[in-house]
């Protein structure tokens, strides 16, 4: 676990064949509120467009096409 400011960067392994991978597949960010933990956003490893590189911004370019 890493801090960022408020937030936490917590690195999520895949875990097959009774192994862990060597690289996260995914990076969870939290905060901490009111006494818990908040999942805030997800961090994808492997990205072409930096906007899909996050859950969030994902969600946004998705909302965009949408409208178009």
């Amino acid at each position: 676990m890493v801090t960022k400011g408020a937030s936490y960067l917590v690195p999520m392994f895949d875990y097959t064949e009774n192994k862990n991978a060597k690289e996260p597949a995914v990076t969870a960010e939290l905060i901490y509120s009111n006494g818990n933990f908040v999942f805030t956003n997800f961090h994808y490893q492997k990205s072409d467009t930096p906007a899909n590189s996050n859950l969030l911004g994902l969600l946004k370019t998705l909302r965009e096409n949408r409208a178009k």
